[in-house]
């Protein structure tokens, strides 16, 4: 149990090799939290324009999106710790990538998930 409360533990993040001393602020914490959340969000869009479907968009998705950058912000966070002297713009876009790449695991999970229930 340790381990759940050490990754959550924002100030344990970023204790490796290129650790950066200086903590994030809260709101940068925020700013790159909602990057995270757009990436996630906007991979379901993509998948959509990819199937030539309408994207529409559920309260349903935006509430994942939020609860899986939850969980995968404190990885996350410890990336952009080690970003922190690139520009902003590309620290935003690491960010985001890294909310399109999460979200295609999750959903992957889910998916695969529903298809041993059934079967």
């Amino acid at each position: 149990m340790g381990w759940l409360v050490e990754y959550f533990n924002l100030s344990f993040q970023g204790q490796g090799v290129s650790a950066v001393t200086t903590p994030i602020s809260w709101g940068w914490q925020l700013v790159l939290y909602g990057a995270l959340v757009l990436g996630i969000l906007a991979n379901g869009f993509l998948a959509a324009a990819r199937a030539k479907r309408r994207y529409r968009f559920h309260w349903q998705s935006f509430l994942a999106g939020a609860i899986i950058g939850l969980v995968a912000f404190p990885a996350v966070y410890d990336g952009a710790q080690t970003n922190l002297g690139q520009p902003t713009l590309v620290q935003l876009a690491l960010i985001f990538a890294a909310g399109l790449g999460y979200e295609s695991v999750f959903g992957g999970v889910a998916s695969l998930a529903g298809s041993l229930c059934k079967g």
